[in-house]
This record gives structure tokens, sequence and C-alpha cells, in this order.
């Protein structure tokens, strides 16, 4: 099909999930314990309409744990097929590289009260652990993550062609 024959209207919905990998110091990985899911996740949540999704990894991320960060790198796309049993999209999921928690971070982690009808707890996790904690495609796509990080395989996230540790937060 050429790009003439695709009409602008006729373009499929995606959603854009925006998720941060947190490691502590012992290289364990931060998920967030929902309500609303039957396994824990990578913080982050759906880009909205016109949002950076450098932004919206930062603010999902403050929403669910508190914790403040500056993204601009990720380290992997993970193309999420439609979910007929919850009626989710089709999707891409950018994990973004929220680097190492310090120790007065950690001391201060919470659920935010604004956040406590979503997210229940949290919980570290090594990737030995992964199975049967984790969904199975959780796992995949942490452990794929995992493996660019130690890689030191990072992407710039680029708005409009600028890098976007070049723009305004």
């Amino acid at each position: 099909m050429t790009h003439a024959e695709i009409p602008h209207d006729g373009q499929p919905r995606r959603r854009v999930g925006c998720l941060t990998l947190i490691l502590d110091q012992e290289d364990r990985v931060l998920f967030s314990v929902t309500t609303y899911k039957q396994r824990p996740i990578l913080p982050g949540g759906a880009a909205g309409k016109d949002e950076r999704f450098d932004r919206a990894a930062a603010r999902e991320l403050r929403e669910e744990t508190g914790l403040v960060r500056r993204l601009s790198h990720f380290f992997a796309v993970d193309q999420t097929p439609e979910n007929g049993e919850t009626g989710s999209n089709e999707g891409l999921n950018l994990v973004f590289d929220g680097g190492v928690i310090t120790d007065e971070e950690l001391a201060a982690l919470a659920v935010p009260e604004a956040a406590a009808g979503e997210i229940a707890g949290h919980v570290w996790l090594r990737e030995d652990e992964f199975d049967g904690a984790l969904l199975p495609a959780t796992a995949a796509r942490v452990r794929a993550v995992l493996a660019a990080r130690k890689a030191r395989q990072l992407l710039p996230l680029l708005h409009h062609g600028v890098p976007v540790s070049e723009l305004p937060a």
C-alpha cells in the first residue's frame, strides 16, 4: 500500500505507553502494584494528546511513586497488540531510563495520596524473580530492557528532530 493510499483519517488508533525503568543499588527493578492489573507493572502510563513522551513518562512516574526524573533516553520500544478482553488499542510502550534510586529517594518512596485509588503499592524484583510474579510479556519486556541497559544501548528521544534533553522539561 502506498503512502497516498492511506487516508489521514483512516490511520489506526495507537496507544503510546511511557514507562520508566528504575533500579536500586542491588539491581532490583521497581514495579507498581496497581488496583486494576493482575500483576505488577513498570511505573508509567499512556501519553495524552499532544503530550511529549518524556513528559508523560515523568508525569506518570511522579504520580505513581513520587519520584521526580528528567527523562531523555529510552532503552526499547515494545509494540503491543490490541487486547480484545480489555478493549485496549494496539500500541507502543517506550521504556525510559530512570537510573538508580538514591538512598534518600528510597526512604521517601511511597504511593502518593492522589494515586491511592490506582496504585496499591510498589515491589522490587530481581530478574530471577520475574517468572510467576509478572505477566510473561512484562517479564520479557523488562529482561530485554535490562539487556539493553547492560550493553549501554540507549536511544535519545527526539521531538521534531531535537533531542528532548535540549528542550525545556
